[in-house]
């Protein structure tokens, strides 16, 4: 209901999911290194400057292709994408680089993630990547697609700072609609990417890390590659922690070819109340199902807290898989 009045009540926006990497590795050599200095996009120009690459939104898009001496985006399709004012919030989708111990990506292909509710700004974001990087990856890097919080305190993070329900309700409300079938600037960042690193390196595969709503964002990246880039599904790589959308591989079959799916595992507890009721789809696709592990709640985390050490002993073999041959299964 909330997902449905969401689609039919706020703006939408037209964005390029382009097609052809080799033409948007040309585009977004340009926009990195000339943007900057364009007034017209100055929140991109403050991205740049933290050394975080502007999402390519596309007005981006155009005005780098322009200068770059291209005319026209080609083989791409266009996308309506929820409005500023439910699918961004706070600092807007964003996408960082974070190096790792490793100082690389896996030999069997990349790692992302994309993090959940109330994260104030990269900073929390990259705290949570950390613990991600060295307790499950090894150290390796991790592509990082930001999806932002309308929300401006975090009495979690910081006790003692007031409760922004107002902000919260708008969350919700976005992870209701993305769930509706809508998508978002941060869905969006994540489906070009797969597309672009996996067009650019045929033998790897790509493991995306969400945890919480961002499990939403990421599964409308998947709808968006199984109706547009379906051969990359076999591709793709899902860990899913304490879930506000509970995918399985199922859900991803392409229609003319049952064998383009991608591997898709869920983590969650019982106790964990944000993912047992936001992640209404689990009563549907039944928690006994193979692919979502029910991990039972030991330690003095918030059964919420991914990076704790019943997560890191349940899931980290599944990690350990995908560095040494790009599967989790």
């Amino acid at each position: 209901m909330f997902g449905a009045c969401a689609r039919a009540t706020v703006e939408t926006a037209d964005v390029v999911l382009d097609l052809e990497p080799d033409l948007r590795s040309k585009v977004d050599a340009v926009a990195i290194e000339r943007l900057s200095n364009d007034p017209r996009l100055e929140r991109h120009s403050a991205a740049l400057r933290m050394r975080v690459a502007p999402l390519p939104k596309e007005d981006v898009v155009v005005l780098a292709a322009r200068r770059a001496g291209i005319s026209r985006i080609s083989k791409g399709v266009k996308i309506s994408l929820l409005g500023k004012e439910i699918g961004e919030g706070g600092l807007g989708s964003s996408y960082f680089h974070f190096q790792g111990s490793a100082s690389k990506d896996p030999d069997s292909g990349f790692i992302g993630f994309t993090n959940g509710m109330c994260n104030l700004d990269h900073a929390m974001t990259r705290k949570n990547v950390t613990k991600l990087s060295r307790d499950f990856a090894d150290g390796h890097s991790c592509h990082v697609h930001y999806l932002p919080t309308h929300q401006t305190s975090d009495p979690k993070e910081n006790p003692g700072d007031w409760f922004d329900l107002y902000g919260f309700l708008q969350d919700t409300f976005r992870m209701f609609a993305v769930n509706d079938g809508c998508h978002t600037w941060t869905s969006y960042s994540i489906a070009q990417h797969w597309i672009d690193v996996l067009a650019k390196d045929p033998d790897k595969n790509y493991l995306h890390v969400c945890h919480s709503e961002g499990t939403t964002h990421v599964n409308a990246a998947l709808r968006l590659i199984k109706e547009h880039k379906p051969e990359l599904l076999i591709r793709i790589r899902i860990i899913a922690f304490c879930p506000a959308y509970f995918m399985i591989p199922e859900d991803h079959i392409h229609d003319e070819d049952e064998a383009l799916r991608p591997q898709i595992v869920a983590f969650y507890k019982e106790e964990d109340m944000i993912a047992s009721v936001a992640g209404r789809h689990v009563v549907e696709k039944g928690a006994d199902h193979p692919r979502v592990h029910i991990v039972k709640h030991k330690d003095e985390h918030d059964p919420h807290d991914f990076w704790s050490p019943d997560y890191v002993k349940v899931a980290k073999p599944f990690f350990d898989k995908f560095i040494a041959d790009g599967n989790i299964y």
